[in-house]
């Protein structure tokens, strides 16, 4: 038995919160639907704006690019922090002002 799109949605809504966020398709021109847990939290349900919002945050492609670019600037300053000073408290950085 072949069920239609919006039949699957339907019987997937049970189990999975269905997010229609962004219009993004894929290479057959269907919408692509992201799957989430039906709750959040115990209390944000899969209709909550809120939630919504969330989501779309979290399925956005800039949003990856910023955690990554976050995650590479964090990673350049600790390999340019001076940590001498910890192991000899006389140390004079020229990195870090005391």
């Amino acid at each position: 038995m072949v069920l239609k799109q919006e039949q699957y949605e339907e019987s997937q809504r049970r189990f999975f919160g269905l997010f229609h966020v962004h219009g993004y398709v894929d290479d057959e021109g269907k919408e692509i639907v992201y799957e989430f847990s039906k709750t959040a939290f115990w209390c944000l349900s899969d209709t909550n704006p809120l939630r919504i919002m969330f989501v779309w945050i979290a399925t956005w492609k800039w949003f990856d690019y910023f955690i990554t670019l976050a995650i590479v600037a964090n990673s350049i300053m600790l390999a340019t922090t001076d940590y001498e000073i910890r192991l000899n408290p006389d140390h004079e950085s020229t990195w870090t002002p005391t």
